[in-house]
């Protein structure tokens, strides 16, 4: 029994629960007061005549408010957090002008909670067709209906689901806006009205007849210089199990011939000439990726890709009759890519027509990234990177054991579904994605592990423009982001969150050029930069013909 709690006593002399004498509810293991919750969000704005709290599905806070004009979701959630824990800030509000109410003018509780967007007072129509148009382009997108006004974080919107609307956006409306901006937007209806003010332009289109012989991109360049020196290249390919349905070994043959006539990237080869390595793009046919099963090692994977004069793909048979093996090395893959190419390997076997134009868009990234740019954002980073210490290394005493080893062998953690909703619920709750909040936690980890309050930890980034949404090849860029330790956990997630975002407004700048301005060398005496990568992939799909 508690605080508060009401009770009755029985003729035996025992104590039946009956209820209790406040708002006090508990969500997911944890205490919630509601009065202290109104409390806090009344004293936020004399605009707000009343509001209810109530719990949605048993697993989400929600807070309706009685205004005249919709509350700032972004301003009342900062202004919250300065006085209450995460926990008790409500993952969504609503707006109401007028709060439904009985025949007995009490409110009617049922019909409140079944409201779930912003409603206001117009004298125009209350849905604006451009914009639900908008709403129904997101659900092919995110696999559910968003709200217009609600915070696109607060349901459920990730990176991944960004990086495909930026594309959406270019090809619907031409218009060409970063996928790092679109959550900073708040909400689909301000996203929306960003879209319809921002000038258009035209999509680029080139043929691939130009692109014989490719100079390597500067990320090319690092994968390939590890690869050939690593004691273990495997590290450097990317290994797909997939599962065909119902689909023969000559469909899919024929699937593949098809990607590799519209993905050159499929046909690239490395070839060195005056110790230069180029990619070379050979006609289609020359680069066959599937191995006979006479050819198929005993031990499937265990013998690398040859980065040089071969196909950079392979695909081997397994035992069942409908398992494939596809291995991709990684210097003209990314993950990203792996989704990219299933999703159109499994439409070709369905039937679907695909453009005959061949995808330059990586060559074409290859070829500007080696003709070099000024860094404008050197200065940014140097001014950044000096609040941490140059020994980023990890202490000799922690590079043996189970944990890791003096190669730096990565650690793998595989968690089950319901951690998965977890972390999924717990991001929305904080108003972050689950990418920042399980960047938090490694760092966190990490900092314990190697006894350093400051660091820094390498973050790839997709680094895709929306024309390169639908491309395969390896986009990706690894960013230093430098990372404090703090006990104030809401500060510390709010702090890796806009060191993050800052470090993504400033993805143009050049690796190399920034390893040698901070470094100054790559070699095994020098000091390095950053030692430990935080890697965050969503990959693997059940699709209608295959599973990967």
């Amino acid at each position: 029994m508690c605080i508060r709690d009401s009770v009755r006593i029985a003729d035996d002399g025992m104590l039946y629960f009956i209820g209790r004498n406040d708002q006090q509810i508990k969500l997911r293991g944890l205490r919630i007061e509601k009065d202290e919750i109104a409390k806090t969000a009344l004293a936020f704005s004399d605009a707000v005549r009343s509001l209810h709290i109530g719990v949605i599905n048993e697993d989400t806070l929600y807070m309706w408010l009685e205004a005249d004009n919709v509350i700032s979701d972004s301003a009342l959630r900062d202004y919250m957090g300065s006085y209450l824990p995460s926990w008790m800030i409500p993952s969504r509000f609503i707006t109401l002008k007028e709060f439904p109410s009985l025949p007995n003018g009490k409110l009617d509780v049922n019909s409140l909670m079944a409201i779930r967007g912003n409603v206001r007072a117009h004298k125009t129509p209350l849905v604006n067709a451009g914009l639900e148009k908008f709403r129904q382009e997101w659900i092919s997108i995110t696999g559910t209906a968003l709200e217009a006004d609600a915070d696109l974080i607060a349901q459920g919107v990730n990176s991944l689901h960004c990086i495909r609307a930026a594309k959406m956006i270019l090809d619907t409306y031409q218009v060409k806006l970063p996928s790092s901006e679109i959550l900073s937007k708040g909400s689909l209806s301000t996203l929306y009205e960003t879209v319809c003010s921002a000038s258009k332009e035209e999509p680029e289109e080139e043929s691939c007849e130009s692109f014989t012989d490719i100079p390597l991109s500067e990320e090319q360049q690092g994968i390939l210089f590890s690869a050939l020196n690593d004691s273990d290249p495997l590290d450097w390919e990317l290994h797909y199990q997939v599962v065909f349905k119902e689909v023969s070994h000559d469909d899919i043959s024929a699937a593949l011939k098809v990607m590799a006539q519209r993905h050159p990237v499929l046909r690239a080869s490395l070839k060195e000439t005056n110790q230069t390595f180029y990619q070379h793009i050979s006609p289609l046919g020359v680069i066959a990726p599937i191995v006979r099963e006479n050819e198929q090692p005993k031990s499937v994977g265990i013998k690398a890709i040859e980065v040089t004069d071969n196909a950079l793909w392979k695909i081997y048979p397994l035992k069942k009759p409908d398992e494939y093996l596809f291995i991709f090395h990684h210097i003209i893959f990314d993950g990203f890519s792996a989704d990219v190419f299933f999703n159109e390997l499994s439409a070709i076997l369905s039937g679907e027509i695909y453009p005959e134009q061949s995808d330059t868009a990586f060559l074409k990234y290859c070829s500007s990234s080696a003709a070099g740019a000024t860094n404008e954002s050197l200065t940014w980073w140097e001014n950044t990177l000096s609040a941490v210490g140059q020994e980023s290394r990890i202490a000799p005493e922690f590079r043996s054991g189970t944990r890791l080893t003096s190669q730096g062998d990565s650690i793998s953690i595989e968690l089950p579904a319901a951690s998965h909703d977890a972390i999924d619920l717990f991001s929305r709750q904080v108003n972050m994605t689950p990418f920042t909040l399980l960047l938090t936690a490694t760092c966190l980890t990490l900092s314990d592990f190697i006894q350093k309050d400051a660091f820094c930890i390498g973050v790839p980034v997709y680094n895709r423009s929306p024309a390169q949404t639908e491309s395969l090849g390896n986009f990706v860029k690894t960013l230093p982001v430098p990372f404090s330790y703090s006990d104030d956990a809401e500060k510390l997630l709010k702090n890796v969150s806009e060191t993050f975002t800052a470090c993504l407004a400033h993805a143009d700048i050049s690796v190399q050029t920034l390893i040698h301005s901070k470094v100054k060398s790559r070699g095994t005496g020098s000091r390095p930069l950053w030692q430990n990568n935080f890697v965050f992939n969503e990959s693997g799909a059940d699709l209608h013909n295959l599973e990967w």
